[in-house]
């Protein structure tokens, strides 16, 4: 439809983020006011009709108590944890047994419009459109948690690959008979790279390192145990953003995850890139991402946006 002239209150947008230990909720109008947030902490994602129905009720209730006129809610963004083809709407990680996809399930319970994505692609996109990458068109985010995921988009638009599942970062293998994977190889990138990496190596040097803010503490407080290591994780980092600037050319690489949030990282990360790569791929900066844990919120905001109004 034709949105301009629209009062705020004239259609409404629900953004719903799926992640293995949480529900994030919101609605917004037409200018991203938001209307009604809602956080349930008090969940685990599993691939069984217990969890699948705690999710459909959790939104059916929070839409039913948000006090907006129905009619008027153009549609639901679900991001969520785990392979997804957004193009089927399908899961390839949960509810894989039922007959329909997620969002068939979905929009048949809520009587609305409802768009899948992956969790990353979704934060990607948010920084895309309200983060910090500014007018850039070609970029890479990188989301290091207990994995490492990517998201990717080329000249402005997110690239998904065949079945919709581009981005596995985590399971290219750069240590050939390396560390055991639960994706069943060994060598693979997430298990150098992520955050849990980092926290696993802290824990090998001293049980009392067992998370990255005690590490970088430790770091801060002059420790040369903690600086090899930080700087050893870094460089694994590295090592596999090298292999992503050669392949896509983006001019910007945003690192997402709470820790990245450390200053350290972000100009390590960016002097060591420039010293591996050749020159003509040197115009690609790495930044933090800026909107934390709301990015796939924002991601799958404005992506109903543009799909459906």
């Amino acid at each position: 439809p034709n949105v301009y002239g629209l009062t705020n209150s004239a259609i409404y947008f629900a953004g719903i983020e799926v992640s293995r230990d949480q529900l994030v909720l919101v609605i917004t109008d037409l200018q991203n006011n938001i209307i009604q947030s809602e956080r349930k902490s008090d969940f685990a994602l599993d691939d069984t009709d217990e969890c699948l129905e705690t999710i459909c009720s959790t939104i059916e209730n929070f839409l039913a108590g948000s006090g907006i006129d129905r009619t008027k809610l153009l549609g639901i963004g679900v991001c969520m944890a785990g392979r997804v083809n957004p193009k089927t709407g399908r899961s390839y990680k949960y509810f894989t047994h039922k007959e329909q996809s997620l969002s068939e399930i979905m929009e048949k319970r809520f009587g609305h419009r409802v768009l899948i994505e992956n969790d990353t692609r979704a934060r990607c996109y948010g920084e895309y459109v309200k983060g910090c990458t500014g007018q850039e068109k070609n970029i890479i985010y990188l989301n290091l948690g207990r994995g490492v995921a990517i998201g990717i988009i080329i000249d402005g638009k997110i690239y998904g690959g065949a079945k919709g599942v581009a981005g596995e970062m985590g399971h290219i293998l750069v240590h050939p008979d390396g560390r055991r994977c639960g994706c069943g190889q060994k060598g693979c990138y997430e298990q150098y790279a992520s955050c849990t990496a980092l926290v696993r190596n802290s824990y090998e040097a001293n049980p009392e390192w067992g998370s990255g803010r005690i590490i970088f503490k430790e770091f801060y407080a002059g420790n040369k145990q903690a600086e090899k290591i930080i700087n050893d994780w870094i460089e694994e980092i590295v090592l596999g953003l090298v292999t992503l600037v050669h392949i896509f050319n983006p001019s910007c690489i945003v690192l997402g995850g709470g820790i990245m949030n450390e200053q350290y990282i972000i100009d390590r990360v960016n002097r060591l890139l420039q010293e591996h790569i050749m020159p003509s791929y040197r115009c690609v900066e790495v930044k933090h991402a800026k909107l934390g844990n709301n990015a796939g919120l924002y991601g799958m905001l404005a992506t109903v946006q543009q799909k459906l109004r």
